[in-house]
């Protein structure tokens, strides 16, 4: 016991931190101290507020195995050293606020989501979904009295009253803070308690009114930030490794700080081991189906925490509170998976359960062509059923058939589902339960559709009048569906069907006294002009259906006779057909305008429609149009001459057209199928003009005067050329694209079109040497040196070069052959020399650099042809 006392003291009054602790030191200081006596050593522990078992737990972050070392050291006995740690406790509570989040390295893991199996979710890992670690709510909160103060923590101290101070200080690696001008005080070891008192004492020896009575000055200790713990987490977790969690992290914080538990993983069985020995087991299902975290357990630096993987998977589905796959340690049974799903719903039926099961190791042959077997059990004969891994679980519904039921459906005012005890006699069923029947009931029959206990239905038949009257009683069993039937059901729905000329097909409820000229007006628009001008007033039709053949007979009738169609009486299913006059005429003659007129279109004929009047309401002649004569193309009918068309030239007079005069000097008709053709002089409309830019005194748009016109005539129009001209580098656009030439006389004297575009050449382009076989690709200035110049002066080339070739500014090319072969270079070339490909290598740097000058011409020509669009 001395002994005991001796180790603990000095762990505290020395304040000896985790790096510098070690056996040899404790007992060196043992002898220094000169503590001898169990009195002794308690009395100083006494004196600093600090119980034995405060004293074990600061020794566990110390890193030191307490009773490893005294059984090593003194020969204790590990039970008489357990026998006074557990004497030792502190009961009392309080809520401290922690002021601010600790320095801790905490990682938010945003992929926490647990893996779900394709045949259903891993129960229990759905916690680790909303990570408290993620937002560092967990570093708020209430924390006991108890908890041991160490280096790392930070502390608040106030005073307040007739005496003021306030000062945040971190507890040193000597377990001290520093009080500056007061000197140092040993605050690691104590609880948060025995802190508050001694440091009272402390500073009651600086300021007046702390300790004495009354008391004036008052003191305040708040934890504004905890330790850092480092534990290791070993297994199947997310993020397996090393953590850092605060000093109040139990096991399941630093779960979660590593991410949860993958689905791989236990949730049963997890060990936390301290100083290489098991210290505690855990099982996560006591928290996760009863919240029960009273065996959570603080951790200290250097905690081993182990996740080993499944111990089984049973797969639980049907009618359950919680279908999910399940892990069953050794021995529990089916009453301990229905426990852990939340126990079973009042819809599960206990008779019938069905449990498919592996075959184990053991027990399987190579003559089994199966490996898998399924029982049928009662959960009240099997609650002690031991389950194995593999098993499946599935617990069926109870029969969702009612006992005491009857039904009334039909042409009823309320049909539905009525109880057999209140309503066992047809006769009340459809008076009082359905209220009733429905106008146009059929009165000759209802049926009663039964069906026996092995599904297999049947019908009674009877007449409904003779039940209401009385004369016949019935008295209904179980699952009788009564059916009482409406007119239209049984004679089917009486219907008049019009359809044709002026309707869409459309059906009418048949009445009594309904006339084909009743139908016909509701249905149409009969009083309109336009559609009797379009009817076929000489004939509709109307079906009669014979009910002895089934089959339709035709009448014909006449709209020339109306008093006739309002006697003619229709019948259920007779069709009415109306007819245009489209049968035999065109009803929507049309001509065409084409050609150059301001609105090419098809016109509507019509009557006495003239030629003048067809034109202007296309919108009239164009601008280059010829306005006093136009052609009708008309169409031949029957031919002597076997010609389908022929051509009629007419005199347009304009005066008429314009509204000058009432009628044309020439009138002429036109007919169904005409093309009126407006015609325009060649080249009447041929853009005038011309543009020169670059290297000419006055660049820009000219006149385009007839087609005798050259390039020479052109730049002798534009003022010259200027001194810094260079024609080999001309270029020459028509209709955007660019014109080649071989030389300059070709050049000059290329005959213009229109719209044509020049830009002269200029002597201050530079020369572009490129392609991936050149040394150092880059631009030079022009100097009238040939080719190879240009390439000795940008390196020269490279081994195994496959082409040589000057892409001209003018749009020619030309290629660099043999040693002798030295072409002129002329400003605003490239010259672009090529590699051979690398064998087994793409040649993608070789069209890159190809797709890339290709792409500076393309877009130098089109630069160009936006500015002749302006």
């Amino acid at each position: 016991m001395k002994k005991i006392a001796l180790l603990l003291t000095l762990i505290f009054i020395f304040n000896l931190s985790a790096q510098t602790t070690n056996e040899k030191l404790i007992l060196e200081e043992a002898n220094k101290r000169n503590i001898t006596t169990t009195e002794e050593a308690i009395s100083e522990l006494n004196k600093n507020g600090i119980t034995i078992g405060q004293a074990q737990e600061i020794a566990k972050m110390q890193g030191i195995d307490l009773n490893t070392f005294l059984s090593n050291n003194f020969g204790l006995q590990k039970s008489n050293i357990n026998k006074i740690t557990e004497s030792s406790s502190d009961d009392v509570k309080e809520s401290i606020e922690i002021i601010s989040e600790p320095n801790v390295n905490i990682k938010n893991n945003k992929s926490l989501n647990v893996n779900i199996d394709i045949e259903g979710k891993y129960f229990g890992y759905s916690i680790f979904e909303n990570n408290p670690f993620a937002t560092k709510n967990y570093l708020v909160g209430n924390i006991d009295e108890g908890y041991l103060l160490s280096p790392g923590d930070e502390l608040r101290i106030t005073v307040y009253g007739n005496n003021a101070l306030t000062t945040e200080s971190k507890i040193d690696l000597n377990g001290n803070i520093i009080f500056p001008e007061l000197g140092v005080f040993q605050a690691a070891g104590n609880t948060l308690k025995t802190l508050k008192s001694r440091l009272k004492l402390f500073l009651g020896k600086f300021y007046n009114g702390l300790v004495s009575q009354p008391q004036r000055t008052f003191l305040d200790v708040s934890l504004t930030q905890i330790r850092p713990v480092s534990v290791n987490i070993l297994g199947d977790a997310v993020t397996p490794g090393p953590h850092l969690v605060n000093g109040l992290a139990s096991v399941l914080n630093a779960i979660y700080s590593a991410g949860g538990i993958k689905t791989s993983g236990s949730l049963r069985k997890i060990f936390l081991y301290r100083n290489n020995k098991l210290l505690k087991e855990f099982d996560l299902y006591d928290f996760i189906t009863n919240g029960n975290i009273d065996s959570d357990i603080r951790l200290m630096n250097s905690d081993v925490i182990f996740i080993p993987s499944r111990l089984s998977s049973i797969t639980l589905s049907g009618a359950v509170k919680n279908e999910a796959i399940f892990e069953l340690k050794d021995g529990e049974t089916i009453e301990n998976l229905f426990d852990f799903s939340g126990g079973l719903p009042s819809n599960a039926s206990l008779d019938d359960i069905n449990l498919s099961r592996i075959v184990p190791f053991e027990k399987r042959t190579q003559k089994q062509n199966y490996d898998r077997f399924l029982s049928t059990i009662s959960y009240s004969d099997n609650k002690e059923l031991k389950l194995i891994d593999g098993d499946l679980i599935e617990v069926k519904s109870i029969l969702k058939k009612r006992l005491n039921e009857i039904s009334l459906r039909g042409n009823i005012k309320k049909p539905g589902t009525f109880s057999l005890t209140t309503y066992n006699d047809l006769k009340e069923l459809i008076e009082i339960g359905g209220n009733g029947l429905l106008p146009n009931t059929y009165l000759e029959k209802v049926d009663v559709i039964k069906e026996n206990m092995d599904g297999i239905k049947s019908f009674k038949t009877y007449k409904l009048s003779s039940i209401l009257t009385g004369k016949i009683k019935v008295e209904l069993e179980q699952d009788d569906i009564v059916r009482v039937y409406s007119l239209d059901e049984v004679e089917g729905e009486k219907l008049i069907t019009v359809s044709g000329f002026g309707t869409d097909e459309k059906t009418i409820f048949w009445r009594k006294g309904l006339s084909v000229f009743d139908v016909i007006f509701e249905s149409t628009s009969f009083n309109n002009v336009e559609f009797q001008s379009q009817l076929l007033s000489s004939r509709l039709d109307v079906d009669s259906f014979d009910k002895q053949s089934g089959l339709y007979r035709t009448n014909i009738y006449s709209f020339n006779n109306i008093i006739e169609l309002k006697k003619v009486y229709l019948n259920p299913k007779d069709k009415i057909r109306l007819y245009s006059k489209s049968v035999t005429e065109d009803l929507f003659p049309t001509i065409i305008v084409t050609g150059s007129v301001n609105n090419p279109k098809t016109i509507f004929l019509r009557d006495s429609m003239l030629v003048e009047d067809a034109l202007i309401e296309a919108g009239g002649f164009e601008k280059y149009a010829i306005k006093n004569r136009v052609d009708i193309v008309r169409k031949l009918l029957f031919s002597e001459d076997n010609l389908f068309s022929e051509t009629i030239s007419h005199d347009i007079d304009l005066n008429y057209l314009l509204g000058i005069n009432e009628t044309p000097n020439n009138p002429r008709y036109l007919q169904d199928q005409d093309v009126i053709v407006v015609r325009k002089p060649k080249r009447d409309d041929v853009i005038s003009t011309v543009q020169i830019d670059g290297e000419v005194n006055i660049p820009g748009t000219y006149s385009f005067s007839n087609f005798e016109i050259t390039t020479e005539d052109l730049i002798s129009d534009s003022g010259g050329l200027t001194e810094y001209s260079f024609l080999n580098s001309s270029q020459f656009f028509r209709d955007g694209e660019l014109l080649s030439y071989k030389n300059i006389k070709q050049f000059k004297s290329q005959i213009l079109k229109p719209n044509d575009y020049i830009v002269i050449g200029t002597a201050l382009d530079d020369v572009k040497i490129t392609g991936n076989g050149i040394m150092n690709p880059g631009i030079a200035t022009w100097n009238k040196k040939r080719a190879r110049n240009y390439i000795r002066s940008s390196g020269g080339m490279k081994k195994r070069i496959e082409s040589k070739v000057i892409l001209r500014k003018n749009g020619s090319s030309r290629k660099i052959k043999g040693f002798l072969n030295n072409p002129k270079v002329y400003p605003g070339d490239i010259i672009l020399i090529s590699k051979k490909p690398e064998k087994e290598k793409s040649n993608t740097n070789f069209y890159d650099e190809f797709s890339t000058i290709f792409g500076l011409i393309t877009g130098t020509l089109t630069t160009i042809l936006l500015i002749t669009k302006l």
